[in-house]
């Protein structure tokens, strides 16, 4: 997932001490983490965010492109429900739509001053 391997936000995560909870099981080790930062959730395969769920939103599952350990990680957080999973472009699409927004310095609609 060109753009997403090393991923800039799954450092932002790691620093801020969000809680950082393994979704599978403890065969899989560090490689999949959970993180759950205020209204949202992303879930990393290695360093790769490969889903998220934004507070009134649907959960988003990137399609699998990489090996069977991966495929593992998206089967933990989906159920196995590959017919929901959404390719490359469509994730990133979405990602900039519903995360990258809340990681805004200032507020997209400031309040209006008393």
């Amino acid at each position: 997932m060109s753009g997403f391997s090393r991923h800039k936000y799954y450092g932002l995560f790691a620093r801020l001490g969000t809680d950082l909870g393994q979704y599978s099981s403890v065969n899989y080790g560090p490689h999949c983490q959970r993180f759950d930062c205020g209204s949202m959730t992303v879930w990393f395969s290695y360093t790769v965010p490969v889903a998220f769920w934004v507070v009134g939103h649907n959960l988003v599952v990137r399609q699998n492109n990489w090996g069977p350990t991966t495929g593992k990680h998206l089967n933990w957080i989906d159920g196995g429900n590959k017919k929901l999973r959404v390719d490359s472009d469509t994730f990133k699409r979405l990602w900039r739509e519903q995360v990258e927004p809340l990681f805004r310095k200032e507020p997209v609609n400031p309040p209006n001053p008393v």
